[in-house]
């Protein structure tokens, strides 16, 4: 029963088709907007990653006095003798992450780009979320436009039909989390790395202030489990969406709408991660961001003021559960 479903889902009603176009728009997309750098940076990348090369790991001691000569050679260069201006704006740029680790940083070097790029965004990947609205609305709408109400019949072997379905577009959210994620993964790992997986979440300065002591990679896993779930509570909205409006485009307006509205609703602080919904589940990010402040004009004076507050990790494990009782109800 699962592989008949399975074929009438994605072949005849060419859902592997939306699937390779949407994973081809999503690559084009990833290598359209890049990762996070600097013109600085770009401009002279090969020099700036030498650093790295040279220096990466721990700072010892012996690093130290390395980086600090390299730092006099260039502070002395007031003739302009470096070959290009370029090169010395690149070295200021790694020099800034040298102080920032030493200061107040994890003590290890190592090139964040690509980690920032995961980590310091709240982007959602609307291709994933188009594809799992899709899955969703196509395992229960032909039934229901074509009056065969499979929900309305209480046999055995509709109850398995419908459980069936359930399964698939659970299931096929999961696997579309784990797939669209790993094509920025792989994109990343290929064109800037994402090494040193181990080191701690504040070696990246954005997380100076976080109040989560883990690591880069457990991070990244924790962003990665959070998309995943967030791609199972959208596709149980959608069924619920199909099962209780019985017309495809009402559900996938409605579904679009549901992820699309908060995060515009709530563009700025952390609100949209106070309350359990999709949405926050597929940005994900945000949960772990430490305090971020910002300057505001108050009686013609500038005063610092959060922009976006840390989330408690109490208040996040009960959005958890709510998400979670979500799913079981959209389900049910």
């Amino acid at each position: 029963m699962i592989l008949s479903e399975l074929y009438k889902v994605f072949i005849k009603q060419r859902l592997i088709f939306f699937l390779i176009v949407l994973l081809m728009i999503s690559c084009v997309y990833h290598i359209f907007i890049g990762y996070d750098t600097t013109n600085t940076i770009s401009n002279c990348e090969t020099y700036y990653n030498s650093f790295f090369e040279k220096y990466q790991g721990k700072i010892t001691d012996n690093k130290t006095e390395k980086i600090k000569d390299e730092y006099k050679i260039i502070e002395k260069d007031n003739e302009n003798l470096l070959a290009n201006k370029r090169e010395k704006q690149a070295f200021e740029s790694f020099y800034h992450i040298y102080l920032y680790e030493v200061e107040s940083g994890s003590g290890y070097l190592t090139d964040t780009r690509g980690w920032e790029t995961l980590l310091c965004h709240d982007r959602i990947n609307y291709f994933m979320v188009i594809f799992v609205i899709l899955l969703g609305v196509i395992l229960f709408s032909t039934e229901y436009e074509n009056e065969m109400d499979i929900m309305a019949v209480s046999t055995p072997g509709r109850n398995r039909l419908t459980g069936c379905k359930i399964l698939i577009g659970i299931f096929g959210s999961v696997f579309a989390g784990v797939l669209f994620q790993t094509v920025n993964y792989i994109y990343l790992m290929k064109t800037i790395g994402l090494e040193n997986e181990s080191y701690p979440l504040n070696t990246i300065e954005f997380f100076e202030r976080a109040s989560y002591k883990i690591t880069l990679g457990q991070a990244l896993m924790f962003k990665t489990v959070l998309n995943i779930f967030g791609c199972m509570l959208l596709v149980s909205l959608v069924m619920f969406f199909v099962v209780l409006f019985k017309k495809r485009e009402i559900s996938m307006v409605l579904s679009i709408l549901a992820v699309i509205l908060p995060t515009m609703i709530f563009s700025n602080g952390s609100t949209i991660y106070k309350i359990p919904w999709v949405s926050s589940l597929l940005s994900a990010s945000g949960f772990f961001w430490p305090n971020i402040y910002g300057q505001s004009l108050v009686e013609d004076k500038l005063q610092k003021v959060i922009s976006f507050q840390a989330i408690d990790k109490n208040w996040m494990l009960l959005v958890l559960c709510a998400d979670v009782l979500s799913m079981v109800f959209y389900i049910l």
